[in-house]
């Protein structure tokens, strides 16, 4: 099949497109609104993925789940004619623990106490790559156009466990370019360098029970062990070069201070530019290890996921920057600027409400990283030409990883925001199916970047995903949330309504 080639074709085909998705974006806003319901923990996503793949089966998607030895990751796939070019987009749809939260609501006010809450905004990416993918099969079809649309369900991305394996068993080979998208307080694409590189392991201190009053001699501390070793770590974080971050956790430590723990286990994120990362681990690792040695403890790692910095690629960038161009930002109501600016000022931000202008693209080199989060696209950006857009479902200053981010995240400005975000990804989409051109310079810089990177994964080759991770804590909460589960009926214009309740005034 022949592939339009002329601007004023592809021109035609964004108008109608377009159009199609003011069309349809309720079913899709209902579609984030019910994964925001669910908020479901890393690698525990049960609901949340079953929800996206069966979407998009119905809808004619070829769907294979349980990828990679993941029950929560899905690859789902629709092609046409000869199948070429390939575009990949990327969904999550984890959630954060403890920060459950009322929808559109001014004050922390928990719907489930300590239940977890989108604290990140998942529920309004999965939707809005879910919703870009739909779009584009319609294209594919309605066109005549060649070309396959493939879209990876990724769970865990806030333990940044899932797409290390799916790269690691060639579930990206092939692509010619992947399309990634994150909610913001922007509207705009990401390139170069950006994020962390992160090592996420636990350490487990086998050590000896006993009477910790009657005979604590006979006893060997594992819990001992853990505070050795995180003294040692903070011991180090001197002579960490500044782009690096060291934090953990400990998941257990004893169950009664008469007992002297025998078993105690630490869990660690270690982040750092690619270039020195793997030497923080091992610096990490043999405070772990002397830790033992100083206690009488045996020990053992159990590296969860190892990931890479994000490479994202500037020439798909400025062609998504294009879309972004084009579509311009949401059109934002009084109430929806009231309702932000309010919400600034009752949490202690400056009233600025949302932004009224996109952004240029955002780029930078590796002299200009002094260390950030993580996410685990970095590791489709080295194998595969790979860019993010940010879309603006927060008001401006909003803090993330916080019940700030839960109250915003299921509101008519996320609805906006996927609806905006869904047509400069779609229009993105068309660009690099009908006009080869486009691809060539997306695929010189990915080539240069493999010449200069080639990929080489972190885990070991027996790693396995943890599947069971977050399992009991969220089997702990899902009877108490389901009464909170958004229905068919969900109001198409949020879960809940704006909350100007509060004494603050906009």
């Amino acid at each position: 099949m022949a592939q339009p080639k002329t601007q004023a074709e592809q021109d035609r085909m964004k108008r109608c497109t377009w159009a199609m998705i003011d069309e349809d974006q309720t079913n899709i806003h209902r579609l984030s609104d019910t994964i925001w319901s669910f908020a479901e923990l890393p690698m525990q996503e049960i609901r949340s993925s079953k929800l996206l793949a069966d979407t998009l089966e119905n809808e004619g998607f070829e769907v294979v789940r349980g990828v990679s030895g993941m029950p929560t990751a899905f690859v789902a796939t629709t092609s046409h004619g000869t199948g070429k070019p390939s575009i990949g987009i990327l969904a999550e749809y984890d959630a954060l623990p403890s920060l459950s939260q009322t929808a559109g609501c001014l004050t922390h006010t928990p719907l489930v106490p300590g239940g977890p809450g989108h604290g990140c905004t998942h529920n309004a990416m999965g939707a809005t790559s879910a919703f870009t993918a739909l779009t584009l099969k319609r294209v594919l079809e309605n066109e005549h156009l060649d070309g396959t649309i493939r879209l990876f369900g990724c769970p865990g991305e806030e333990a940044l466990i899932s797409r290390p394996y799916m790269v690691r068993d060639g579930l990206f080979d092939g692509l010619d370019a992947v399309l990634d998208n994150h909610g913001a307080d922007e509207f705009r694409p990401v390139a170069g360098i950006s994020y962390s590189g992160m090592f996420s392991f636990v350490v487990t201190f086998h050590g000896r029970t006993a009477h910790a009053a009657g005979d604590p001699w006979h006893g060997i501390s594992a819990l001992h062990a853990v505070e050795l070793m995180n003294h040692a770590v903070n011991v180090l974080r001197e002579h960490l070069h500044y782009t690096a971050r060291v934090h953990c956790v400990i998941p257990e430590g004893g169950r009664s201070p008469n007992i002297v723990p025998d078993w105690a286990t630490v869990w660690y994120y270690v982040r750092d530019s690619d270039e020195r990362l793997a030497d923080d681990l091992r610096r990490v690792l043999l405070c772990a290890e002397g830790a033992a040695v100083a206690t009488g403890c045996t020990h053992d790692v159990r590296i969860y996921t190892g990931i890479h910095q994000n490479y994202g690629n500037r020439a798909l960038a400025r062609l998504m920057h294009e879309n972004v161009s084009r579509v311009g930002m949401p059109i934002w109501s009084d109430e929806d600027v009231r309702f932000a600016k309010t919400f600034q000022k009752t949490n202690g931000l400056k009233p600025l409400g949302m932004r009224a202008k996109h952004g240029s693209v955002l780029s930078r080199s590796a002299k200009e990283f002094t260390g950030s989060g993580s996410s685990d696209v970095g590791e489709v950006t080295l194998v595969a030409p790979t860019a993010t857009l940010l879309f603006p479902v927060l008001p401006r200053d909003v803090r993330g990883h916080h019940w700030q981010t839960v109250s915003l995240s299921a509101t008519p400005i996320a609805h906006k925001a996927i609806t905006a975000a869904a047509k400069a990804l779609v229009g993105t989409g068309i660009d690099l199916l009908c006009d080869p051109a486009r691809l060539q310079p997306i695929r010189g810089e990915f080539a240069r970047l493999q010449r200069r990177m080639p990929y080489k994964s972190y885990l070991e080759n027996d790693a396995m995903p943890p599947t069971d991770l977050n399992r009991e804590a969220m089997e702990a909460v899902r009877s108490i949330m389901e009464p909170h589960y958004v229905t068919s009926e969900a109001k198409s214009s949020g879960i809940g309504n704006y909350g100007f309740d509060s004494p603050a005034d906009s």
